[in-house]
């Protein structure tokens, strides 16, 4: 199995260099998509590459943000990060 960070830093890179930004995009730490099951796809990608579960998914819900008066970037899209 493969070491995570060399699939985390394999994975953001190839975002950063190959994809629209509209659809998927990272900022180093997380890789973001408009879609759940994107989303859910590439985690589970990782944690097969890795041999183990390795990754965490979520999502920055606009609601939630409005109401608390945080929206940012972030807001409206799932993430994939690696623990």
């Amino acid at each position: 199995m493969f070491d995570p960070k060399r699939v985390w830093n394999w994975l953001t890179n190839y975002v950063n260099n190959s994809l629209d930004n509209e659809i998927i995009w990272t900022d180093g730490e997380s890789i973001f998509t408009k879609d759940e099951y994107y989303a859910n796809d590439i985690s589970n990608a990782i944690d097969l590459l890795v041999g183990r579960n390795v990754s965490v998914t979520g999502y920055y819900d606009q609601k939630e943000d409005e109401i608390d008066r945080c929206t940012d970037e972030y807001t409206g899209w799932y993430y994939v990060s690696i623990e």
